[in-house]
């Protein structure tokens, strides 16, 4: 009976002083102030708990409708401190992937190009001398808003030299410069040199819809000024019905891009171009989809998980991806990587391939008029310059503005194989791939060394089952050894620890051993624990 009291009462103090401990830690780690989605629960493996609504109104004294006041409970049963609980609504929204059009007019006009002026006294450049740069904002001149490239050619062309007072944006700071315009080398106007963008259009997909506020967000990226790369500062502009006609592959550092249509009126306003998309009002979408809710930051993980996308006529489709990493914290412009599946992979080359047979033939269209391009189809991308009559290529179904060199037909393509895809962009994929004759002799190399490999293991007919079971014998070959490496660090430290000399107080340890790096390093570090102080390894 004494010796069972005796292990309770060890026990018992075991106990205690876990518990005590954990409520130390706890109340050290736990902070002052939690953030939590209502019907969520705060915890860390099961011990210290936190609730919200319900479950903390019988301890809680409300402060207002979205912060309570609360213990936080070891097991929910030991109170360690109080918090302050801020509860936020789960947020619900329709989920996007369909394309729209943006057509975005800018705030004042942004300065794209600076260029010097042929004068009678040589040539002049009006806007180095003003102090301008490209990416300038222009707002206003002489205290005259500034809303299109018309209205300051006109300002400049009938300013007769004299002094004009700009108002200018640079790097979210406002300044003012006089600028002064030069007559002509011809004597027939005044000009300033300068090449200003007012608007831009084309295509994005859409994020998500917000049913309750009639937000939208799209795009995933800002809407930047092609010649400048700067973010085109946003006036005004609309969201209207597009189509997808087809793609601009990637090149070099350039992503590929959706090429499609406006196909019809506005269906709403944007107010936001910022670094994470555009965003705006609808007049409606989605009337019949359902909402889903939205996840918060510290609910986002690896592994399995779908986008919704438009990347054809055939409307929004969801794909199987890969979040390989999480940035918690991070930049709004990166927040986690993923890696499209090989099979949504697959579908894609399926797509192209069955494109390729359908043998699709080159219809080319020289010095069209613009205007009459773009009702044959084919759509401007953002920024892009073009001249007043353009080159229209179509295969098929694909529609675009081209100057490069194309196959007579697609059939002539011979085949598609993706080798790779990465992220290069907000929202946007590059994917790598080779035809004809490129993709014949990288088949022909993958059957080599698939030949080679299966050589290798005597021609088995199952290769990947008999690699597999290799591989499994190398991990538990390399585990053996690594045990056995231990071991001889072990010994090698006993018999070093023996042998060693002291002198002036110092203890020496030398020996040659034919040892790994790693296994030099694991004996040093544990002769280290056995000497504390005073010791030279050799």
């Amino acid at each position: 009976m004494k010796k069972l009291f005796q292990v309770l009462s060890f026990v018992f103090f075991f106990s205690c002083s876990a518990v005590l401990l954990m409520i130390i830690i706890g109340y050290s780690r736990i902070p002052n102030e939690i953030s939590m989605q209502e019907y969520s629960s705060m915890s860390s493996g099961s011990a210290y708990v936190c609730r919200s609504l319900t479950e903390i109104s019988a301890n809680a004294t409300v402060n207002n409708t979205d912060q309570y006041e609360t213990s936080v409970r070891l097991f929910d049963i030991f109170p360690i401190k109080s918090a302050k609980v801020n509860v936020s609504e789960r947020k619900y929204v329709v989920l996007g992937g369909d394309v729209f059009g943006i057509r975005l007019y800018t705030k004042g006009v942004m300065i794209v190009k600076i260029d010097d002026v042929a004068t009678v006294n040589g040539r002049i450049c009006p806007g180095a001398k003003a102090g301008l740069k490209e990416g300038d904002i222009i707002l206003s001149v002489n205290g005259k808003e500034i809303s299109n490239n018309k209205t300051l050619s006109k300002i400049i062309s009938s300013s007769q030299g004299k002094a004009l007072k700009l108002k200018i944006e640079r790097n979210a700071e406002v300044t003012e410069t006089e600028f002064y315009a030069v007559l002509s080398s011809d004597g027939s106007d005044y000009k300033g040199g300068l090449w200003v963008r007012d608007s831009t259009a084309g295509i994005g997909t859409m994020t998500f819809y917000d049913r309750n506020s009639g937000v939208f967000a799209g795009l995933g990226h800002a809407v930047c000024d092609v010649d400048t790369g700067e973010i085109m500062p946003l006036s005004g502009g609309d969201a209207v019905k597009a189509s997808v006609k087809g793609c601009y592959k990637s090149s070099g550092s350039t992503p590929g891009e959706l090429c499609g249509v406006f196909s019809g009126n506005s269906i709403g306003s944007l107010i936001i171009n910022g670094e994470t998309g555009i965003y705006g009002t609808l007049y409606s979408y989605g009337k019949n989809a359902d909402v889903i809710p939205v996840a918060l930051p510290a609910e986002v993980k690896t592994g399995s998980a779908q986008i919704i996308s438009t990347v054809d006529e055939n409307g929004p489709k969801y794909y199987d991806i890969q979040i390989t990493k999480v940035y918690q914290g991070a930049s709004d412009q990166r927040n986690l990587i993923i890696k499209v599946t090989d099979e949504e992979l697959r579908k894609v080359e399926q797509i192209v391939n069955s494109m390729i047979r359908a043998d699709y033939p080159l219809d080319e269209h020289r010095d069209t008029p613009l205007e009459e391009a773009k009702a044959l189809g084919a759509v401007a991308l953002f920024g892009e310059k073009y001249g007043d009559t353009v080159r229209v290529v179509r295969f098929g179904p694909s529609c675009e503005f081209c100057g490069g060199i194309h196959a007579k037909s697609t059939g002539r393509i011979g085949m598609f194989k993706i080798i790779s895809e990465s992220s290069v962009a907000a929202g946007i994929r590059r994917i790598e791939a080779k035809t004809g004759v490129e993709c014949e002799n990288l088949l022909y190399n993958l059957e080599d060394s698939i030949k080679a490999i299966r050589a290798l293991f005597n021609n088995a007919k199952d290769l990947k089952s008999v690699i597999a079971k290799y591989i499994d014998e190398h991990d538990s070959m390399r585990k053996d050894i690594e045990c056995m490496q231990a071991e001889v660090v072990k010994r090698a430290k006993e018999t070093l620890l023996q042998k060693a000399r002291h002198e002036n107080g110092v203890t020496i340890v030398s020996a040659i051993l034919p040892m790994t790096a790693a296994s030099v390093k694991d004996l040093a570090f544990g002769i280290r624990e056995q000497v504390k102080e005073n010791l030279l390894c050799v």
